[in-house]
């Protein structure tokens, strides 16, 4: 007999817009941020000043770093950087006391999920307070800034870490930015545009293309003068890295929506560009040539070949420093690479790619071994922006994850220059924390 129509199997129903519904903080300017980004309103996020904020400050890390190595990271430390390098200690010190269990799963080991959870009480203890992240006085911001570290951490229930979460720390330090806590100056005006996502999107989304640039993108938040970005990749970031490896070490955590040998790691993206751009020194730097003569070069006021010479506002102490620039084949070579790495992020995650899976790349890191070829730094800085832009800021399964709030505001549609600045909340007065220890 046939089945009558109402022992037929129920259609799925049709996914509803997402609802940013982000809950305010009772008696503070802030709220719990919220999801807002889906497949209805991914082109209005691409064309949106939010999505343009971010990508301005991934753009001014990187460029803060050029012809920095990493052992010229700045030793004067903003408080709040310190008291962020001191929170990311005391969660690697814990993972010690949550040892993976035995199981039969090669990935994904549960303990994961027991570290998460304490690191979701920690949090809601004030730790952001105790540690010096945050001033007494800007306490009430912690419950927005607190989703946006615990998420930078990795998926408790999926037990695995990817470009989202990294993405979720880089949201985390802008909100610090945003409450003038630390300065960060928008980048240079020759700023790359968005390149288009992979596949194409709608014509607001390509509308992303032509928006305004460089300091239109983040309201100017630098504090007398001062520049803590190096402080911010070098210091910080560097040591949030490290403690990620450390649980992915631990807990052999998943890689998110990895592309398998054809990305280019299984689980960050920004060390590679930012590596990339300690490497991509301006041309602007090569005025400083005179200099490099005087500590060694060729005496007719250019650099030796290979040496790049900073000295501008973006490194520590605003001194000429000297770094040795190898070409982009020097990830090939195991030797120099492992020796360099102590200096450079790009070739220090190589390496540490290579002590996971091995020491020829081409087999494991194709993508990786083909970039080697490009010719210059500069030219692989640029071409990693563009698909950062591609793989994580237009990538829907990255972004749907973001939360907003007051600090990172849902702006859908809304163009970097028409964003209201009454978005954003500001710190109460006398409450940044930007004096150096």
């Amino acid at each position: 007999a046939m089945p009558s129509a109402s022992s037929a199997v129920p259609t799925r129903p049709k996914p509803a817009p997402t609802v940013h519904a982000p809950e305010p903080i009772e008696g503070t300017p802030y709220a719990v941020p919220a999801r807002a980004i889906d497949s209805f309103n991914f082109d209005q996020w691409m064309s949106s000043g939010s999505h343009a904020r971010l990508r301005s400050f991934v753009i001014s890390l990187a460029e803060s770093v050029a012809g920095i190595p990493l052992s010229a990271a700045p030793v004067k430390l903003p408080s709040v950087v310190s008291g962020l390098i001191s929170l990311l200690d005391a969660l690697e010190a814990h993972i010690a006391d949550v040892p993976p269990v035995h199981q039969q799963m090669r990935y994904g080991n549960t303990a994961f999920r027991q570290w998460h959870a304490w690191l979701d009480e920690y949090l809601r203890s004030g730790a952001l307070v105790s540690h010096g992240v945050l001033p007494e006085a800007l306490a009430s911001a912690a419950g927005e800034l607190n989703p946006y570290l615990l998420d930078s951490f990795g998926n408790a229930w999926r037990i695995d870490y990817g470009t989202g979460h990294e993405l979720a720390f880089v949201c985390f330090v802008y909100c610090l930015a945003r409450l003038k806590l630390v300065s960060v100056p928008p980048p240079s005006p020759g700023a790359p545009p968005p390149s288009k996502p992979a596949g194409g999107v709608t014509a607001a989304a390509e509308d992303a293309a032509a928006a305004p640039q460089a300091a239109e993108l983040i309201p100017p938040v630098a504090l007398d003068g001062a520049d803590d970005r190096p402080a911010i990749v070098l210091r910080a970031f560097t040591r949030y890295v490290r403690v990620m490896r450390a649980l992915q070490k631990t807990y052999l955590l998943e890689p998110a929506g990895s592309h398998g040998v054809w990305g280019l790691d299984d689980y960050c993206f920004l060390p590679f560009l930012f590596g990339a751009s300690q490497y991509a020194v301006p041309p602007a730097a090569a005025r400083g040539a005179t200099a490099a003569a005087a500590v060694g070069g060729r005496g007719d006021g250019a650099p030796e070949e290979g040496v790049a010479v900073e000295g501008g506002s973006g490194t520590p102490s605003a001194q000429l420093l000297l770094m040795q620039v190898p070409p982009p084949s020097v990830v090939l070579d195991e030797r120099k690479r492992d020796e360099l790495a102590r200096e450079n992020l790009y070739l220090e995650s190589i390496s540490f790619v290579c002590s996971v899976k091995g020491p020829r790349i081409a087999e494991h890191s194709p993508m990786l071994n083909d970039i080697a070829a490009v010719g210059g730094w500069a030219l692989i800085a640029s071409g990693l922006l563009r698909m950062y832009d591609a793989e994580v800021l237009g990538k829907l399964p990255v972004v749907q994850h973001l939360v907003f709030g007051t600090l990172l505001p849902w702006e859908p549609g809304i163009p970097a220059g028409a964003a209201s600045s009454g978005a954003y909340a500001a710190a109460p007065a006398g409450a940044g924390s930007h004096a150096a220890q």
